[in-house]
């Protein structure tokens, strides 16, 4: 079983006061009672406090995730020649690595898409038949939940071109995506078509005894 962390803050008046270890001793003795496997957090890279102090409890860095956002002033049409649906049946039982070159975030993922279907705008590319593509956004944010290629169709443009459809399929003409793994493909091509880098976080865990 993980848990995941959607946000632990202290408000600036009370920093300072061992307020967060007393959160942090409180949610361990919640992991071990609920006897939850592994729990997962996200911290800002040069957050330094915070991430000494979930170092002290016993977590630890997995990996670095990157922020990424653009104004799409100018959006390219689907001229690739692929079949377009809205139908989020298609994404039922993929395996999300087959698409995906990294482990998404729990916030994310399929799951998390899942409980909240109805908020995000979704977006799949077929090639004869085949579905070789989707796309998912957020329709009030704009943030994007996901951008998935098969191998054998990435590097070619197809990620920019789902991102600016389903972008103007919600009207949006700001985009955000967040952690995304260093060094992965969707992070080379995102970086290739000119986003801003604008923050980046450590995924941490804690894995219980």
């Amino acid at each position: 079983m993980y848990g995941y962390d959607t946000g632990t803050g202290v408000i600036k008046a009370y920093q300072n006061r061992h307020i967060g270890s007393l959160l942090i001793e409180r949610l361990l003795e919640v992991i071990k009672k609920r006897r939850i496997e592994h729990y997962v957090l996200e911290v800002i890279e040069n957050n330094d406090p915070a991430i000494k102090l979930y170092e002290k409890y016993g977590f630890v860095i997995k990996r670095r995730l990157r922020c990424y956002r653009k104004d799409l002033e100018t959006r390219q049409n689907n001229t690739i020649g692929y079949t377009k649906t809205g139908d989020a049946s298609v994404i039922e039982g993929i395996e999300e690595d087959t698409y995906i070159s990294f482990r998404p975030s729990w916030q994310n993922s399929l799951r998390a898409y899942r409980n909240n279907q109805d908020k995000y705008y979704f977006e799949g590319y077929e090639d004869e038949g085949r579905l070789i593509g989707y796309g998912i956004i957020h329709k009030e944010r704009g943030d994007i939940l996901q951008v998935g290629v098969e191998k054998g169709y990435r590097g070619i443009g197809i990620e920019e071109m789902i991102i600016s459809d389903i972008a103007r399929a919600v009207k949006k003409e700001r985009v955000t995506l967040l952690n995304i793994e260093d060094k992965s493909n969707l992070q080379k091509e995102l970086e290739n078509n000119g986003y801003d880098n604008y923050v980046n976080q450590y995924e941490m865990w804690y894995s219980n005894p």
